[in-house]
């Protein structure tokens, strides 16, 4: 055999097995991920194109750690990071984030409120030129594939002080907390932060779209959030509850629970399953990871 026929018949091999394999397809989307950070809030988004967002974080350096494992080896870029309101148990960990991460622009309300963490996070933002944007509702950002539309609140707190904080009974800093939702890669999530279930009822006469498959449940399943009216009209698949186990406020509350049951979510906390990650499933949902 000649050696233009040797490569012609080896060539012919190649073409018959490149027609023939067909490699199974793998399909990677949008994270989701509630750490567990014990009594407070942590979420953590990364796109399917390697984009990475931060949504409160926790109330101590635990947050640092769980970034740490969650990013990819040499990745230390937060695209955004997102302080939904001025409580411990959701600004604490913000600072060492900030101090230890590249942290490429941030999203607060700027309310003022006498917080020693918070106003330590607010001089490292400067002290690390990071940019600042101030949420208010209307508004739109997009971080790779995915976009975050802000549902609260209604105007800029930017020039408010808020010195008597009424979260005992839901409201107070709590109802300043930014309320978001994402969508990537088809998969639409309700991220409540704390607000109460006022600021749901305010939210809902908007007329603001918040059906979403995944809803982070408000102020980490207290009675004072996640009304049966609400939770109608989000219909969730998904209800990711953070919350730290045996924690003083008893969170979550049997109503919260109940009223979630009735919805048929299915319910995901943090003090019973430790980090809680889900990820989109090509199809416009979610799935559990």
């Amino acid at each position: 055999m000649t050696r233009k026929v040797i490569l012609l018949s080896f060539s012919f091999a190649i073409l018959l097995f490149a027609w023939s394999y067909h490699p199974i397809a793998v399909h990677r989307g949008c994270s989701f991920t509630a750490f567990d950070i014990g009594q407070g809030d942590s979420l953590f988004i990364r796109t399917s194109d390697g984009q990475d967002i931060l949504i409160d974080g926790g109330p101590d350096d635990t947050v640092v750690q769980k970034l740490s494992q969650a990013l990819p080896p040499g990745d230390r870029d937060l695209e955004l990071v997102v302080l939904t309101h001025p409580h411990a148990d959701h600004v604490n960990g913000l600072v060492a984030v900030t101090q230890r991460f590249t942290v490429r622009q941030a999203l607060l309300t700027d309310v003022k409120f006498h917080q020693g963490a918070y106003a330590a996070w607010l001089d490292e933002l400067t002290k690390q030129h990071v940019p600042e944007y101030v949420a208010v509702a209307g508004q739109r950002y997009h971080i790779g594939t995915a976009t975050l539309d802000v549902l609260w609140p209604a105007r800029n707190l930017s020039h408010d002080t808020i010195e008597h904080d009424n979260a005992a009974n839901g409201g107070g800093v709590n109802d300043s907390s930014i309320v978001m939702k994402l969508t990537c890669d088809g998969g639409q999530a309700m991220l409540m932060g704390d607000a109460s279930s006022d600021i749901e009822e305010r939210i809902l006469e908007s007329g603001a779209d918040v059906h979403a498959e995944l809803l982070k449940v408000g102020h980490h399943g207290s009675r004072f959030s996640s009304s049966v009216k609400f939770l109608a009209a989000v219909k969730p698949i998904f209800a990711v509850i953070s919350d730290g186990q045996g924690n003083r406020y008893g969170h979550p509350h049997p109503t919260a629970l109940l009223h979630l049951e009735r919805v048929g979510a299915t319910i995901l906390r943090t003090d019973q399953l430790d980090d809680v990650r889900l990820e989109t499933d090509g199809r416009g949902g979610w799935k559990r990871k």
